[in-house]
Order: structure tokens, then C-alpha cells, then sequence
């Protein structure tokens, strides 16, 4: 006589655990992630009048940003370029000031990269300009 063993059958498994693990990790890295930093520049706009640059007032670098690049002393530069001049002044200056003329033409990113140069290397006295198209 020949005997069989009965078929096994297979347990299914519960999903449920599986499920509440994923909805908890989910509700983790909501809570826990940043999608967007926000950053506030703060912009202060100039009086009524303005005056010119007198022999006893801070030295002044002007950085021009066009379409095409920096310019600095009519000479076009380089993004390293500026930042080094910007470094060399910041150095040799007791109290420097920057100009930033944008041009009409002027993307944002690089308008943004100087004023991120300046705060780093801790410029105050940062005055941005823009300069229309003629």
C-alpha cells in the first residue's frame, strides 16, 4: 500500500505589515525632506539723490554683466576672473564698494553670482544697477 503525503498548501502571505511599513516611511521622508530652500535677498533702493563718488568716498569696482559675460574696466572677464579681482579688491580695500550694472540683455544666474561672491567674501556696500539697452 502506497501512501501519499498530502499536499501542502502554500500560506499566503499577509501584505499588510509590508503595507503600513511603507506608508510610515513614506510619512517619514515628507516630513523629513525639503524640496525648495528659500532664500530672501533683501534689495534696498536708492534715495532721491545720489551722489557721485568723491576723492574722500570708499573705493569703487564696477562689474558689468551683459549678455555675453562680465566686463570690468572695459576688459570682458571670465566668471574666475571676476571672482579673483573681486577677492584682490575685497583684500587691498578698507571699505570697498560694488557696483553691478546689469544690462538689459544680462541673464539672472550671473547677476546672482556676483552678489554671492560679495556676500562671501563680506562686501556691504553692494549697489545693483541696471543698465537699458541704447
Amino acid at each position: 500500500m502506497q501512501l501519499e503525503e498530502p499536499l501542502r498548501r502554500r500560506r499566503r502571505l499577509s501584505l499588510t505589515p509590508l503595507i503600513d511599513v511603507v506608508f510610515i516611511l513614506l510619512i517619514f521622508f515628507m516630513l523629513a525632506s525639503t524640496f525648495t530652500t528659500e532664500q530672501i535677498l533683501t534689495v534696498e533702493a536708492p534715495g532721491e539723490r545720489v551722489s557721485a563718488p568723491s576723492e574722500e568716498s570708499p573705493a569703487l569696482l564696477r562689474v558689468q554683466v551683459a549678455g555675453s559675460g562680465f566686463i570690468i574696466d572695459e576688459t570682458p572677464l571670465s566668471g574666475t576672473e571676476v571672482r579673483e579681482r573681486l577677492e584682490r579688491f575685497a583684500a587691498e580695500e578698507d571699505e570697498p564698494r560694488l557696483q553691478i550694472v546689469a544690462h538689459a540683455d544680462a541673464p539672472v544666474q550671473p547677476i546672482v553670482q556676483v552678489i554671492d561672491w560679495s556676500a562671501a567674501l563680506g562686501l556691504d556696500d553692494v549697489a545693483l544697477l541696471r543698465q537699458e539697452a541704447p
